[in-house]
């Protein structure tokens, strides 16, 4: 018996006795409270004490009685102040210690205490008290001693019971967060379901009783979903709680934007509203987080206990991150939400333009296609179009819910009245009307009978402006009250812009109709002047044959500025042409009127041609012809005058303002027709760019994997674009240039451009140019003295003399080059260089695309297979062969090789580890082939220098063994790659990859098999270290097992 030999309370067998089974004891228990009654229970049989505490420390002020055995009619909170001093010096000294007390009184009126700190591996994590008083015995060292070995057992119980309990609430973590991300992929558009299944396991992971999520905008938060012990509780209460932080803790924690901790209601100042909504529900302890997205809160979470209770750092970590999942199913809604939106915009639009389109001379179809979206996107009750007519407005469309209403054969006109109805209002005004409630105003007349006819209760108008001027406005009603928001307001306006469009375009089109019935006539004109500027005459008789039913003119003429500078009749169409011809010349200046119009540059109008402002020569030419007025309208030609164009009429009388804008429209259109036959051609040619831009585009989005369609489209599109006879498109690769693409000639040139690649940059010619990023013309292949020998023969069967040479540029780096070749010698345009250039970037952008779509590819597939073998480790921590199976199959399938095998040094023998299979008779070879000796071959110098190794053909490496080069054969391979497995910078093994073909491997594939590599070792270690540890403790079991044999053979 340890200590005094006094009777103890619960004391009937010896200490050692016990401690050899306490561990056995200690792990029954599934919870830390029921396990720290364990430990409290087995220190009280233990030593006999009386009284016995476990006081767990969280940090340095906190001491929390998680267990005690004390007399019926003591309490813990009575004994702890009396002894938090010496738990205080246990915690920081982690020593523990005896006392008796009071000093200097009788042993049997003294009490025996005993502190002891639970000292774990990250440190104290609490105490063991105990005490006897002196009737009933005396502790003493060998108690102490006794207690310090139950309290190592316990700390050990306790820390791994925590440990158990982490990982379990990970794990819950884990597959909470999963379900819920599962819930918002289920429902993009609905945020109800993820909050639903948030404050369900929300309650169920961090042991609430009750969980509410809160939505709020800037000035009020209401509840959005809330779970208990019985599951989601429907929403009943939605209403809106105005933000106010002195009234309520929600309100608290969305203005501060931080987290609100109530432990203790009795220990914490509540609002009234917080104090009656607590006592109303029970709630003793609770926590509000807020949602917030970019420093803006947007809701509240609320955790509730009916119990008092502090919440843990864990608890609120996870109940953050139910707040984070919250925010993204809340940006994933309104993403997707605004995506719908914007996708039934456009898709309204579109429709818009569709009946723009289909009705350019009448609006109405355009106002009823409007109308009727608005329903549909604002969700309102009815739109309505205006237009005014006159003094008066006429609603000249109307939707219902969607469908466009029957619209009268003839539309009533109202009269404009501000205060009698909206509409007016709105035309007089010109600025928007928005009434949110139409029962919080007095209403004008008209609205009021709408109000009681149709039950309308909000409206927003928008005016219909063309400049300065309301033509008309868009109005929506709505039967509740609605204050419509910017975005619904901007969304009105935008159909406002559709709705101006389509009545500019009717505007317009009818103006154009009648203009084009004026054009249609000189059109035929312009096509001759566009196309036979050097030759006159064609184009003046096209002219005189369009113009004549233009004018009610009996005169038509062109007059032409000759080289000597005089003007001269072109062309004529009337009476008197012989008179008419013997006055020519006629004088360029002021002397005639076609002179007069050349200096002046402006139409020259003589309403009465007898009269004296008439210039001399024209007035003598109308007697001629008897011509009683004229009009006379300049061809300038780059701010010089060609000529003029004229007509006359047998009656006196000025022209319209029509007709002379006709006849300047028509001299202008005659010059610009020529600029526009040019920018025609320059504009088509750029539409052909833009289609083969888009059709490259559209083969690089096809082809996200493979360069190759991508090229064969640059070759087609370029060739096509550039009039060249061939193009063909070549990468540099490791110093030479390889043909990727080209466009065919005939089967001899075909052969003779692929018998010509690979070719090193050197023999070229223009490489260096190409380089340094510069574009080569070749004028004449046959005759340029710097194009190589070899190339001219390539032209020569190819058939072409002239070519340009365009770089692939990645930055400042040559990749490659296009290059289209002409049949005949000369020079390429700058247009076309450019053009090229442009075939050449996407070239560049389609290489870029499928390298970084591979690498993607590739990084995806390495941590797939990374995850795969980290998942057998984990799955088997004693057994390093599953580990090592995977390994092995993952390098082959990465880099792509035929077979892989992994190898182990096991002193100064090779074991095979793991492989793969090939064929019966090849891995019959391979496995009888090992274990071999380290130095029987040069291939394993990898086991020897820790450095890799390369074999790129095995049938013609001289240092390779027969014996080693008939095992390759017999497996079926002809290169290798080598990683040594390195622990602690020595090789302890050696993975191998292996393709059929001979050649080498890349950087890359190395980088990938060291990868492997270091996870073979890893595995090997940790299934070592698992053994190793296996081991000790069977040992430290068994040492148990004697020394419990010990205590119990003392007495014998």
């Amino acid at each position: 018996m340890v200590g005094d030999q006094r009777a103890r309370p619960g004391r009937d067998r010896p200490p050692i006795e016990r401690l050899a089974r306490v561990h056995q004891r200690l792990a029954r228990p599934s919870t830390e409270p029921a396990l720290c009654r364990v430990i409290a229970a087995e220190a009280a049989d233990l030593l006999g004490a009386q009284r016995v505490m476990l006081v767990l420390q969280p940090d340095a002020t906190t001491n929390h009685v998680a267990a005690a055995r004390l007399p019926r009619s003591e309490r813990s909170r009575g004994l702890l102040p009396l002894v938090a001093p010496w738990l205080d010096e246990a915690r920081r000294h982690a020593v523990g210690r005896l006392r008796h007390g009071p000093d200097g009184a009788a042993a049997v009126d003294q009490r025996s205490c005993l502190v002891v700190p639970l000292q774990a591996s990250d440190g104290v994590l609490g105490c063991i008290y105990a005490d006897v008083d002196g009737r009933h015995g005396r502790f003493d060292e060998a108690d102490l001693q006794v207690l310090v070995l139950l309290a190592g057992q316990a700390a050990f119980a306790i820390q791994n019971q925590r440990l158990a309990r982490q990982a379990r609430q990970a794990q819950q973590g884990q597959r909470a967060a999963a379900d819920i991300l599962r819930v918002i992929s289920e429902s993009p558009a609905d945020v109800q379901p993820v909050f639903d299944a948030i404050v369900t396991t929300a309650r169920r992971l961090i042991a609430c009783d009750r969980v509410v999520i809160l939505r709020c905008d800037d000035e009020a938060f209401w509840a959005a979903a809330s779970a208990d012990g019985n599951g989601l509780r429907t929403i009943l209460d939605a209403t809106r709680v105005p933000i106010d932080p002195a009234a309520n803790f929600p309100s608290r924690v969305i203005r501060s934007g931080t987290n609100l901790h109530v432990p203790d209601r009795s220990k914490a100042e509540l609002p009234e509203h917080e104090r009656r909504l607590w006592e109303s529900v029970g709630i003793q302890s609770g926590l509000q987080l807020p949602m917030q997205r970019q420093g803006h809160c947007i809701g509240v979470m609320a955790l509730m206990r009916m119990r008092v209770s502090h919440f843990t750092d864990a608890e609120i970590a996870l109940a953050q991150s139910f707040c984070d999942q919250a925010m993204i199913a809340i940006d994933n809604t309104r993403l997707f939400n605004e995506t719908q939106e914007a996708l039934q915009r456009q898709t309204a639009t579109a429709d818009i333009l569709r009946v723009i389109s289909q009705s350019p001379t009448d609006v109405l179809p355009v106002f009823d296609a409007i109308t009727a979206a608005i329903c549909r996107l604002l969700s309102v009750q009815g739109a309505y179009a205006f237009l005014r007519r006159g003094n008066g407005f006429s609603v000249v469309s109307h939707s219902t819910n969607g469908r466009t209403d029957p619209r009268p054969a003839s539309l009533e006109v109202h009269p404009i009245d501000a205060d009698g109805d909206f509409p007016s209002w709105v035309l007089v005004h010109k600025r928007m009307l928005h009434i949110p409630d139409w029962s919080a105003i007095e209403l004008p007349p008209h609205e009021q009978a709408v109000y009681e006819r149709t039950g309308t209760r909000s409206s927003l108008s928008l005016p219909l402006m063309r400049g300065d001027e309301c033509i008309g406005a868009l109005a929506v009603g709505n039967d509740a009250p609605h204050r419509f928001t910017d975005q619904e307001i901007a969304l009105m306006r935008s159909f406002v812009d559709q709705a101006m469009i389509a009545i500019e375009n009717v505007r317009l089109f009818n103006e154009t109709r009648e203009a084009l019935e004026q054009q249609t006539a000189s059109a035929e004109v312009l096509q001759v002047i566009g196309n036979s500027i050097a030759d006159a005459q064609p184009v003046f008789d096209k002219i005189l044959e369009s113009c004549k039913h233009l004018f009610a003119g009996t005169q038509i003429g062109v007059n032409l500025v000759g080289k000597d500078g005089n003007l001269w009749i072109g062309a004529y169409d009337g009476p008197g042409r012989t008179e008419l011809e013997r006055l020519q010349p006629f004088p360029a200046g002021e002397g005639s009127g076609s002179g007069a119009a050349i200096v002046h540059r402006r139409v020259m109008h003589y309403p009465d041609a007898t009269a004296d402002d008439v210039p001399p020569v024209t007035r003598e030419g109308c007697r001629a012809t008897r011509i009683r007025s004229v009009l006379f309208a300049p061809m300038l030609w780059e701010g010089r005058g060609i000529g003029t164009i004229f007509v006359g009429r047998d009656v006196a009388g000025p022209f319209s303002d029509k007709a002379i804008a006709l006849l300047r429209t028509f001299c202008d259109q005659a010059v610009i027709a020529i600029q526009n036959a040019r920018l025609f051609r320059e504009t088509n040619e750029a539409l052909e760019r833009q289609t083969a831009t888009a059709e490259i585009l559209k083969v690089i989005a096809g082809s996200p994997d493979d360069v190759q369609p991508v090229f064969d489209a640059i070759a087609a599109s370029s060739n096509r674009l550039l009039g060249g006879f061939s193009t063909m498109v070549a990468r540099i690769i490791d110093d030479m240039l390889h043909l990727v693409a080209f466009t065919p000639t005939t089967p001899q040139g075909d052969a003779a451009l692929q018998a010509y690649f690979p070719v090193a940059l050197g023999q070229l010619g223009v490489a260096e140019n190409l380089l340094q990023g510069e574009t080569v013309l070749i004028e004449d292949a046959r005759t340029q003295a710097d194009v190589p020998e070899s190339l001219r023969q390539v032209a020569q069967a190819r058939g072409w003399r002239s070519a340009v040479f365009c770089p692939l540029l990645r930055g400042s780096e040559s990749i490659g080059m296009i290059s289209v070749a002409r049949r005949d010698p000369g020079r390429v345009s700058p247009h076309q260089v450019a053009l090229l250039q442009t075939f050449a970037d996407q070239a560049v952008i389609a290489i870029e695309n499928v390298r970084l779509f591979n690498e993607t590819q590739e990084a995806l597939e390495r941590q797939t297979a990374t995850a795969e073998i980290l998942n057998v480790i984990a799955s088997s921590p004693d057994d390093v062969q599953p580990v090592l199976n995977a390994i092995v199959h993952s390098a082959r399938n990465l880099i792509g090789g035929f077979s892989a095998t992994l190898l182990r040094r096991v002193g100064d023998d090779i074991h095979l580890a793991a492989y793969t299979r090939t064929t019966e008779e090849g891995d019959r070879e391979l496995v009888s082939f090992f274990p071999a000796p380290l130095g029987s071959d040069s291939l394993y110098q990898p086991l020897i220098t820790g450095e890799p190794n390369i074999v790129e053909d095995i049938e013609t490496d001289a240092v390779i063994s027969d014996g080693l080069r008939k095992l390759a054969r017999s497996r079926g391979w002809r290169s290798q790659i080598l990683v040594p497995l390195l622990h602690e910078g020595a090789a302890v093994g050696v993975i191998s990859v292996t393709r059929r073909e001979a050649g080498t491997f890349s950087e890359h594939q190395f980088d990938l098999l060291r990868t492997f590599a270091d996870q073979a070792v890893i595995a090997i270690q940790n299934t070592r270290l698992f053994n190793d540890t296996k081991e000790a403790l069977e040992q430290q079991t068994a040492t148990a097992e004697v020394l419990e044999v010990i205590s119990s053979s003392v007495a014998n």
